[in-house]
């Protein structure tokens, strides 16, 4: 059972090439402390960060010590920080920097009051089916991946969702 009582430490992850993931996540992570909460990056998103002494963590550490994760990115962000946190069973808030916002479904605008309502127990958990995936070769695990949505196979060349 996810109570928002229990929501003290926050994670906080972002998408890396975007300067728009800075300023959202600084209005998070300020806006967390003044309610006498903990943010906590993970390390990749500490570097883009412009605090000295924040809370850090490696990325699969993150489940382990935050009570929510809150990504700030578009979906491929989130679908990549949730394979980290899966084994922790800790929810995850999207916030749309992306372009698809299929997953990250929040607006930035809306970022403060969404968290605010999450933290004050007005949500509903989502709970997602998860996909276990392997590719074999002669009977050998070669590849093995966890999935939220799907899996897609193919010959070589990245292949990226259409908008």
């Amino acid at each position: 059972q996810i109570s928002h009582k229990s929501f003290r430490n926050v994670g906080l992850i972002g998408r890396p090439d975007k300067s728009s993931v800075v300023e959202t996540l600084c209005l998070i992570h300020d806006h967390l402390l003044n309610l006498g909460l903990n943010p906590i990056f993970d390390q990749e998103t500490a570097e883009l960060v412009p605090y000295d002494h924040a809370q850090i963590v490696s990325r699969h550490l993150l489940g382990e010590v935050a009570d929510l994760v809150i990504v700030v990115g578009g979906d491929g962000s989130l679908l990549h920080a949730a394979r980290a946190l899966v084994r922790y069973n800790t929810p995850v808030i999207g916030i749309n920097r992306g372009r698809l916002g299929f997953l990250t479904d929040i607006k930035p605008s809306e970022a403060i009051f969404k968290l605010d309502q999450v933290l004050q127990g007005h949500f509903q958990l989502d709970r997602r089916f998860l996909l276990e995936m392997e590719v074999r070769t002669n009977g050998e695990v070669i590849y093995d991946a966890i999935a939220l949505n799907d899996v897609v196979l193919h010959s070589g060349k990245s292949v990226h969702m259409i908008d």
